[in-house]
């Protein structure tokens, strides 16, 4: 499992951010859009911006 960061908007357009303990980006961006949120930016915790 890899930790990734994101950034997501909720259907009234505010701003959430969280971590994640997936295996894949892909999985991440699955379980954001189950979570009910959309996806801005998914990112691994240990890469650097």
């Amino acid at each position: 499992m890899e930790t990734y960061n994101y950034e997501a908007t909720t259907k009234d357009g505010n701003v959430v951010t969280g971590t994640l303990e997936v295996a894949n980006e892909s999985l991440a961006i699955d379980r954001i859009q189950d979570m009910g949120y959309f996806p801005m930016k998914v990112s691994k915790a240990d890469d650097v911006e």
